[in-house]
């Protein structure tokens, strides 16, 4: 049928016309006809074959109209009645069914999917279980061969695959094995087809899209239940870095709505497999009679890839990981293995001729968390690291170290346990075995009698080096032990085949230098399925799967047998049980960083951040750390410090002298008196006095939307504060300087800097007018909470000036952009070719630990000294300052204010390059390593909150920390430890990349 007589029957039969598009479809035509003012009205015509049987259009119908009634929360393609009250119609022999189309975003064009995406499919399908389950089936109205559970058919195809009919046959043959369990799963309706292109998302609170409706109930059929679940995951699995992780949160999906039974998980690895079999076999015989459809091999070639990589699976794992989703024991014998060992552990041989309790041996913390570690550059050097724990040992006298079970730990860092994700780089921290510590080449002896079914050695960095693995038998099953970090001799000895009797030594503990480069130790592991494996198994599980691996791999303390041992089991604290817990004991006015998905920080190294997971974040917004989290170098020179003395300045002490001595080094001239604090603030609130003292006079003129800490005079400075929520407005003795923002502040352009000090000249004059005189100005160089706001270059050298004219004296905020931070200087005053009377400097400053400071003239300094006295108990103290003058000297050595320009150039020009490309990036702006990113709505520049929010938040999930600000909380801001280097920008900028294309971004 011709367009033209198409759209004619339409107007005719339906009363609807428009424009008509022609779509995708494997069996039908399918149209989409625009219609109404600007296309409001969309609707979506199917022409169907007339071989079709009429009864299979109206199960449709009534499974549409079914769930419809049932209430379902999910847009469905209900059919439009024709003027006579059809919904099926009959035309140039054919069948013509129009629906409605839906609202949202085909799944097939969205980006990104994520697991919330998927687990909303899985919850949608069980939603239509509920609905099915009642509905009756005439079996014969569809053909089965799209039906998993009829799949024999394809043995008369296996001829098609040439290259790959051995991966084709392999997994046939696994659906031959079970198709006898297949026969006697329960049965139902099932949509049978929930693929990219049927199902439609929108986006949530959170602008994360969920599935809001799906189209297409053509191939509903009469199954087995769970091939809803297998269908919805193969497609789930179509080019994702995990296909399991994708299965894994359909499944979840469906079972919290709707129950998966046993023997249905046990099936539904190879119903996926199948289907994907099923669909592959489709593909190819239709490549051959339609060469020219591309619709009908539009998932070939992910589907071959999707299949060859769920071949290299085991089934029995992917068992065993579906059970743990649906918050079932993943393996169902270790209930069984756990009651056996109970009873038998008396009988088990101890692993070194000796048994070991808490009296011989010490719990060694090696957890994310650890104090025992330290450094964790100390903990990479092995030797050191070797020398370290023994030597505890040998100070309290015992003989073993114990490495705990299920424990959560940051040694991991080799790329073997970089793990492939779909969401974000992840890395295997968690502890599957327990680890014991002795002296290198010490015995060890078989706990029981067993067949050697391991013998290798690994050579990659941070593996097992040696390792043997046992099999034992017990009752009907048998179990395995597996012991690494063993001696050269001890696989050169046993090969697989041998046989141990309980209490034979059959293998020595090997030195760091052959048994993968750790301390001297043996990593005993029970597991419960070895799953073919002839060479390694993990030692070390992905954390977010720790369910299933403590499944299959009980605690081997089951047989070694310490006593007590549970009592110091390591502790996993659930992020939201601590927050509930910070919300009753601590201000709820204390806010949480990435709500709702919060980060629980353990440890911090360089530029880099752990959470309780030890997984990794690039850390790109605490400038804070400004040498890098736990700078060794600083660390050192505050214990050393600390063991010595730490007292008040009443005291007269070397340390403070030398600092302070340093500090104004790197100042102009005319500042020649440092004061010291414990804070920023602290620094800001002295600023402010001293300036108050000096002139005689309270008025302070500040910045809108400025910062300065958070006693109450700095709150009173602080527009940030007292203009937002929670604040009483400006203070009387406080007025404000507009916000010297060229971009989209009051004035732009090339004489924004002469218009906002006009405003600043009007308002001096006015105090003046009322007789009010001024104490002085504080300010940022670069204002960080305004949006880090870099002002005109000519603002501040005619700025200082005018407060001079007045009367009042200049106080410059170095808190954040200090020390090197913006490369081209090392103080941000010194970008704009000003001289402040009064430097306040904080947090860099001591690179974490509480420390500020005050740099003034002598000639305020005196007038400051009044008769009170200024006394601070710790503010510069001799730990404080020696911790300070080794950040300075970090710095000065390492020349990093040179790298933060360089670093910092490269950031700007890249991001540059990126505002080019993505509309919705306003501005790029700032210094070295003290940048901001502004978002607005294009094509105008209203500021944008969300979307800043939403790429933070999606930065966030991938493992890389920014945070917002500016008043209207639009501005990405990038000030990272200045550590940063290449690497990291390389890092940073893909994963940018790939965000900033993400659907929510474009609306």
């Amino acid at each position: 049928m011709t367009e033209a007589r198409l759209l004619k029957l339409l107007e005719q039969a339906y009363g609807i016309k428009g424009k008509l598009h022609l779509l995708y479809s494997e069996k039908d035509k399918i149209y989409r006809l625009d219609s109404g003012k600007n296309n409001t009205s969309r609707y979506i015509i199917k022409q169907i074959h007339p071989t079709v049987n009429v009864k299979h259009l109206q199960l449709q119908h009534s499974l549409i109209n079914s769930l419809s009634q049932a209430g379902v929360p999910y847009q469905l393609p209900q059919s439009l009645q024709t003027i006579d009250g059809d919904v099926i119609l009959k035309s140039d022999d054919h069948y013509w069914v129009v629906q409605n189309h839906l609202d949202g975003v085909l799944m097939a064009n969205a980006t990104p999917i994520m697991p919330t995406t998927r687990n909303s499919i899985g919850r949608m399908l069980a939603g239509f279980q509920k609905v099915f389950t009642s509905k009756r089936y005439d079996a014969d109205i569809y053909p089965s061969k799209w039906d998993n559970d009829q799949a024999g058919w394809l043995s008369e195809h296996l001829d098609l695959f040439e290259r790959r009919r051995p991966l084709v046959e392999r997994n046939f043959k696994a659906y031959l094995n079970v198709e006898h369990k297949i026969s006697k799963l329960r049965k139902s309706i099932c949509y049978n087809d929930a693929n990219e292109h049927n199902i439609f998302l929108q986006f949530n609170r959170e602008h994360e899209y969920l599935v809001s409706g799906c189209i297409d109930f053509g191939d509903a059929i009469f199954t087995s239940t769970i091939n809803e679940v297998a269908i919805a995951s193969a497609y789930a699995m179509m080019n994702v870095a995990a296909p399991l992780t994708a299965a894994g949160d359909i499944v979840e999906g469906f079972y919290e709505e709707f129950e998966i039974l046993d023997d249905e998980l046990e099936l539904l690895f190879i119903l996926i497999k199948t289907r994907l079999l099923v669909s592959l076999t489709h593909a190819t015989i239709n490549a051959q009679l339609h060469p020219d459809n591309e619709y009908l091999q539009i998932s070939a070639d992910s589907g071959w890839r999707l299949l060859e990589k769920l071949d290299k699976i085991h089934p029995n794992l992917a068992h065993y990981y579906f059970r743990s989703r649906c918050n079932k024991e993943p393996v169902a014998s270790n209930k069984l293995f756990k009651s056996w060992a109970k009873v038998n552990q008396s009988k088990f041989y101890p692993l070194f001729g000796k048994e070991i309790h808490l009296s011989n041996s010490e719990v060694l913390d090696l957890s994310v968390g650890s104090k025992f570690l330290g450094s964790l550059e100390d903990v990479s050097n092995t030797a050191k690291f070797t020398a370290q724990a023994f030597e505890l040992l040998d100070n309290l006298n015992k003989q073993f170290g114990i490495g705990r079970y299920d424990e959560i730990r940051l040694l991991y860092n080799a790329e073997t346990f970089n793990v492939t994700t779909n969401d974000g780089p992840e890395w295997r921290t968690l502890h599957i075995g327990l680890d014991i510590f002795t002296k290198a080449y010490t015995p060890l002896y078989a706990p029981l009698d067993g067949e050697v079914v391991v013998s290798s050695h690994n050579m990659l960095p941070k593996d097992y080096g040696n390792v043997i693995v046992l099999k034992h038998h017990y009752e009907d099953e048998c179990f395995f032990t597996l012991y690494g970090h063993l001696s050269n001799e001890c696989t050169k000895n046993i090969r697989p085949g041998d046989f141990v009797t309980r209490g034979q030594q059959f293998a020595r503990l090997g030195n760091y230098n052959e048994n993968g480069d750790w301390v001297p130790h043996v990593h005993f592991q029970i597991i419960l399925d070895i799953l073919d494996s002839e060479e390694n198994y993990i030692g070390v599980a992905n954390p977010y799967e720790r369910n299933l691996w403590l499944s299959l791999c009980p605690d081997p303390n089951i047989i070694v047998g310490i006593k007590g041992l549970e009592q110091r089991a390591y502790k996993i604290l659930p992020t939201q049980h601590l927050i509930a817990i910070r919300k009753r004991i601590l201000g709820t006015n204390l806010s949480i960083s990435y709500a709702p998905y919060p980060l629980q920080i353990l440890r911090g190294q360089g530029v880099y951040l752990f959470d309780h997971f030890a997984q990794t974040y690039l850390d790109m917004v605490n400038n804070v750390a400004h040498v890098g989290h736990e700078n060794p170098s600083v660390v050192k020179a505050g214990q050393d410090q600390m063991a010595v003395l730490n007292t008040n300045t009443r005291y007269i002490h070397p340390t403070i002298l030398d600092y302070a001595d340093a500090l104004l080094e790197t100042l102009p001239d005319h500042l020649e008196v440092i004061y010291f604090t414990n804070s920023g603030s602290e620094a800001n609130e002295l600023a402010l006095r001293m300036a108050k003292s000096h002139t005689g006079n309270e008025h302070i003129i500040v910045f809108e939307q400025g910062y300065h800490g958070n006693t109450q005079n700095c709150i009173n400075v602080s527009s940030y504060k007292f203009d937002n929520s929670g604040g009483k407005g400006t203070p009387n003795n406080v007025s404000k300087l507009p916000l010297p923002d060229v971009f989209r502040g009051q004035f732009r352009g090339a004489n924004a800097a002469h218009e906002y000090l006009q405003e600043c000249k009007s308002i001096l004059e006015k105090l003046q007018s009322k007789g009010t005189s001024i104490a002085g100005f504080i300010g940022e160089s670069i204002l960080s909470c305004g949006g880090q706001i870099v002002p005109p270059k000519d603002f501040y050298k005619d700025l200082y000036p005018q407060i001079h004219d007045y009367g009042g004296i200049c106080i410059a905020d170095e808190v954040q952009t200090g020390f090197g931070r913006v490369g081209q200087s090392f103080w941000s005053f010194q970008l704009f070719d000003v001289n402040p009377d009064i430097v306040t400097m904080g947090k860099p400053i001591g690179n974490g630990h509480p420390l500020g400071a005050v740099a003034t003239t002598r000639e305020i300094a005196k007038s400051f000294d009044n008769g009170m006295e200024y006394f601070n108990t710790f503010g510069g103290n001799p730990v404080s300052c020696a911790i300070g003058q080794s950040v300075l000297q970090y710095i000065q050595d390492h020349d990093l204010q040179k790298q933060a320009k360089t670093i910092g150039d490269i950031l700007i020009r890249q991001l540059t390059e990126l505002k080019e490309r993505y509309p919705f990036i306003g501005d790029v702006r700032g210094s070295g390593l003290f940048l901001g990113i502004e978002i607005i709505q294009y094509p105008d520049i209203v500021p944008d909150a969300e979307r800043a929010k939403y790429i933070v938040r999606r930065m966030r999930q991938n493992n890389i920390l920014l945070s917002t600000d500016g008043p209207d909380h639009n501005v990405i801001k990038i000030k990272p430890p200045m550590l940063f280097n290449e690497d990291h920008i390389n890092l940073f900028m893909v994963t940018l990349n790939k965000i900033l294309v993400e659907d929510y971004l474009h609306q």
